[in-house]
């Protein structure tokens, strides 16, 4: 198996039309948060071509605000040197911060980097109430479970 370093896959990236940043806010060990930032493209090199999600690292994180959040990703994107020009797609994990017309982190990427990323916000917000929906389905399941165990028992 050959050994790919970050800079073979951004210079795969950059040689591809278009790239979307995936990343994820966590704790380390010691409690200390940081982003862990991917991309996926289409790799055009590949016979045939195979869309990869390839990790590029860490990134700590001094607040969990949304603007925090973006800062930290276009910086890390910056020095990577990945075109920027290419991003089309965001993906978050912790809707929380993400979501948000008025504020999340797609947002203000797509406000700082201009078109065509300002058009991915509206996507993170509908993957995030698609996650609170299914939250709320499961919730829904349970009540019914147990009000029927519990109507069963009391017969």
């Amino acid at each position: 198996m050959r050994k790919v370093n970050k800079n073979d896959i951004v210079n795969l990236d950059n040689a591809a039309n278009a790239f979307s940043v995936i990343s994820d806010e966590t704790a380390d060990i010691s409690g200390k948060e940081q982003l862990s930032i991917g991309i996926r493209f289409l790799d055009k090199h590949s016979n045939p071509p195979k869309i990869r999600e390839e990790f590029l690292g860490f990134t700590p994180l001094d607040k969990l605000n949304a603007q925090s959040v973006a800062t930290n990703i276009i910086s890390f994107m910056t020095d990577c040197d990945l075109n920027l020009n290419k991003l089309y797609g965001q993906e978050y994990d912790g809707c929380a911060t993400v979501a948000g017309q008025e504020g999340g982190v797609s947002k203000l990427i797509g406000e700082t980097l201009g078109s065509p990323t300002k058009r991915t916000s509206n996507l993170s917000d509908l993957i995030c109430y698609i996650k609170l929906l299914k939250m709320l389905e499961l919730y829904l399941f349970i009540m019914i479970f147990c009000y029927l165990q519990f109507d069963t028992l009391t017969k």
